[in-house]
């Protein structure tokens, strides 16, 4: 007997310990490029230090919509519009564990959601998208609480200044002072916002008939959108003359579905025409192959955020069973434990005590079942 209680905390230590170190490994690293490809239905990580492509996710997506977000940890979160009758938008964040997406929301206040992004504090998602009512809205999902709300409905216009024009937003981008960057894909409207969704600032309308594809905003504060149409596919927009300059030297790029302003000053553009992710030199023109091989990206995003500081993990045994400690100084990790590693197996709070000695945390946890897996998540 006393034989098999070592035997069976032996196998639970060494459990957990491949558990935390599996958990946690973030799939992104400072560099990454991150993005989704509607032909794959994968979200796709590219990391140009090694070359290496990875497939991180499957996502599926409808017509023009769906897509992927990035917060400072590198967590991932994306969004799937069903349709079919009743259509609700979908709304995942990806666990690493499984390589899987994780339902986070399904409201039916949004019919369908064209682009997301997070909010700077983490806190949220804020959506692009179409109402139930046929609206087109900026939504808020709150991760804390997965709900849902309004988060403005101020998109009005006027088309060609001669007739009013209720914008779809559709595109999403963060500019350097936190607002909003939103480009309509119906009018070929550029509105600004605060992240409250509030002090709407019209920028400017791009001339007919140009579709617009997406915006970006760099680290100077310059406004670049993508579109079709016209003989120049991305432009640069002057903020104080409302003029658009085109950007790029026509020689690779024909039919952006998206772009984005990578951390080098370079513009990234995901071209399904030309099979690759496009570089373009915002200041010579330069176009050159970034990735190739990619059928038909979209949502680019770069994960510019330090890795994430993980707490140093012991476990050892003790007279009940094991004994967890790490290094906590501003407490903001918890333990949760879960019964197996599949999908239906939810992840719950530690109902115990925490002994805390200067920045050690310990908890103290008996051997029940070799089936347990820990693991610590930020407050």
């Amino acid at each position: 007997m006393h034989h098999t209680k070592l035997t069976r905390a032996g196998i639970f230590c060494v459990l957990i310990v491949l558990s935390f170190q599996h958990i946690f490994s973030t799939p992104l690293q400072p560099g990454d490029f991150v993005f989704a490809d509607a032909q794959l239905h994968a979200i796709v990580r590219f990391r140009p230090s090694t070359g290496e492509t990875n497939y991180l996710a499957p996502i599926s997506f409808l017509g023009s919509d769906g897509g992927i977000a990035l917060d400072s940890a590198a967590n991932i979160f994306a969004t799937v519009s069903k349709g079919g009758f009743g259509p609700m938008a979908e709304f995942y964040r990806l666990d690493e564990r499984s390589s899987q997406l994780v339902l986070l929301a399904k409201d039916p206040l949004i019919q369908s959601a064209s682009r997301i992004i997070v909010s700077s504090d983490d806190k949220s998602l804020l959506i692009a998208g179409e109402g139930q009512d046929n609206k087109y809205k900026l939504f808020r999902l709150d991760l804390a609480t997965a709900t849902v709300s309004v988060l403005t409905t101020n998109f009005h216009s006027t088309f060609m200044n001669l007739v009013p024009a209720d914008e779809h937003p559709a595109f999403l981008s963060r500019a350097p002072n936190g607002h909003l960057m939103i480009a309509d894909n119906a009018y070929g409207h550029l509105v600004e916002f605060t992240e409250d969704g509030l002090n709407r600032n019209f920028l400017a309308e791009m001339t007919y008939p140009m579709l617009l594809t997406g915006v970006t905003v760099d680290r100077a504060g310059r406004i670049f959108v993508s579109g079709l149409n016209l003989p120049d596919k991305i432009l640069n927009l002057d903020q104080t003359t409302h003029l658009t300059t085109p950007v790029g030297d026509h020689s690779l790029v024909r039919a952006p579905f998206d772009v984005m302003a990578a951390s080098d000053g370079s513009l990234i553009v995901a071209d399904p025409t030309a099979d690759a992710l496009i570089r373009v030199n915002p200041d010579t023109g330069e176009e050159s192959i970034f990735l190739a091989g990619v059928p038909s990206p979209r949502t680019l995003w770069e994960y510019i955020g330090p890795a994430l500081q993980r707490p140093v993990l012991s476990v050892r045994r003790s007279a009940n069973g094991i004994t967890i400690s790490w290094n906590d100084p501003v407490a903001a990790w918890k333990l949760e434990s879960t019964s197996g590693l599949q999908l239906a197996s939810p992840w719950n709070a530690v109902a115990i005590s925490l002994n805390q000695t200067g920045d050690l945390w310990e908890a103290e946890l008996p051997v029940d079942s070799v089936e347990a897996y820990y693991r610590l998540t930020q407050n």
